[in-house]
């Protein structure tokens, strides 16, 4: 074989050697592509249909500090929020009983909270000096507001009732001063000394009527109420005894003033014989015992009983 034969058949083979070499890198270059391919397509669908799962989840600024912070506590989560300063201003969490969020101010001072309760939920807000907040509750059946003053001592209550609402301003020692409210029938207002007890109140009855009542802290001295028949009364107490009656009647007005037995001793009103008034004086047991009024044919008269409320003598102005 000539030498060009020789290099000829060498420069064959060579080429047969590249063509072999570039077919190999062909086929590798497809199968690192197929499995770039699906590598690229499996790690999509993961981000897409799998939870991505830490137990801790940092938050940082450009300086590399903390603004959120996602983690657990005590098996529930809770997220925590930083200001710019640095101060924990905010968290989310959870407690035996639900949801709990607590707020903070700058200088690491509660200033809000809301969480759930074994009876419902709670919300707080407190002054920024930590005197003074306001707080709402609600749970089956409730629903109050509370407020209290600088010395964190309670002083207005509103809350639902069963039989309606009712608002109460606190005094000093804790006991409602006044309450206002709604029952069946309608509105109430009492009004309470430092110890607690009643001086004053006015309702609404059932039947729609009124009632005014006056005490001294111990038992009622003034009694104002309305009739269903359109009329009113007045009544003085003592001891819870009614000493002074004023009462108004579709006849007209009177007046009794009862002795120590709680019988009226003194009648004044409308006669009920005589087109005209008529006073009346009554001895303890509540015997008649004088009269001043008029008779049938319209004269005054004044007459003096005896034993028996026996009418022993009279004077009559038709006798002038």
């Amino acid at each position: 074989m000539s030498d060009l034969e020789a290099r000829l058949s060498a420069l064959e083979t060579h080429v047969e050697s590249l063509e072999r070499g570039a077919r190999r890198w062909r086929r590798a270059t497809m199968v690192l592509g197929a499995v770039l391919v699906s590598t690229f397509v499996l790690a999509a669908t993961a981000l897409n249909s799998e939870t991505i799962k830490a137990r801790k989840l940092e938050i940082v600024d450009e300086a590399g500090k903390v603004v959120m912070l996602a983690d657990t506590t005590e098996g529930a989560g809770r997220l925590s929020l930083w200001s710019s300063s640095g101060a924990n201003v905010a968290r989310l969490g959870a407690n035996e009983h639900g949801g709990d969020f607590i707020m903070w101010n700058a200088q690491g001072r509660v200033v809000g909270s809301m969480y759930a309760t074994a009876q419902g939920a709670r919300i707080e807000t407190n002054a920024a000096d930590g005197k003074g907040s306001a707080s709402l509750d609600a749970a089956t059946g409730l629903a109050q507001i509370a407020l209290t003053d600088a010395d964190n001592k309670p002083i207005v209550r509103a809350a639902t009732e069963q039989a309606g609402g009712l608002l109460q301003v606190l005094g000093s020692s804790g006991q409602p001063a006044a309450s206002i409210g709604s029952r069946a029938g309608g509105g109430f207002i009492v009004v309470q000394n430092n110890a607690g007890s009643e001086v004053g109140s006015m309702l609404v009855r059932e039947d729609g009527t009124g009632k005014l009542l006056l005490a001294d802290g111990k038992q009622p001295n003034i009694l104002l109420e309305t009739g269903t028949d359109g009329g009113g009364a007045l009544q003085l107490l003592h001891s819870t005894r009614v000493i002074a009656g004023l009462g108004g009647t579709a006849s007209g007005g009177l007046l009794n003033l009862m002795g120590p037995e709680g019988r009226p001793v003194v009648i004044l009103g409308q006669a009920s014989n005589a087109p005209g008034g008529a006073l009346a004086i009554r001895d303890s047991a509540g015997v008649r015992v004088a009269r001043i009024g008029i008779d049938p044919d319209g004269y005054g008269e004044m007459a003096v009983y005896g034993e028996g409320a026996t009418r022993k003598k009279a004077l009559n102005a038709r006798d002038e």
